[in-house]
């Protein structure tokens, strides 16, 4: 199992982690133009990969086709934090069907401590 304590090592993963280049992001004053995460397994919860925190998807939607991929119940509305949005291209996986779209992520991120 994988913690947020420190960097996360893609290479060293098994299996492989999926990383993420957030880019075009706005959001609440502080909030970083790009963010570098990774997706560990099932779930809307991406680490940030030097490992100071984590980017909880609230929606995710497929600028590519138009069409709202799904969205995280309660979060839109329960979330004290202000909400995150980024631009993904997602990478290109064999037989994944969204693979190459762009995908617009609205999110709260969380920080250690």
């Amino acid at each position: 199992m994988l913690g947020v304590g420190g960097a996360v090592s893609v290479a060293q993963a098994d299996p492989p982690l999926l990383q993420l280049h957030f880019y075009d992001c706005t959001g609440p004053d502080g909030t970083p133009s790009t963010l570098d995460l990774v997706h560990i397994g099932g779930g809307p919860v991406l680490l940030l990969a030097d490992g100071s925190g984590v980017f909880v998807v609230m929606e995710s939607f497929d600028v590519t086709t138009n069409t709202l991929r799904f969205t995280t119940t309660g979060l839109a509305y329960n979330s004290l934090l202000a909400p995150v949005t980024c631009l993904v291209t997602f990478p290109l996986i064999d037989g994944n069907p969204i693979s190459g779209h762009i995908l617009r992520q609205t999110g709260i991120v969380t920080s250690r401590g």
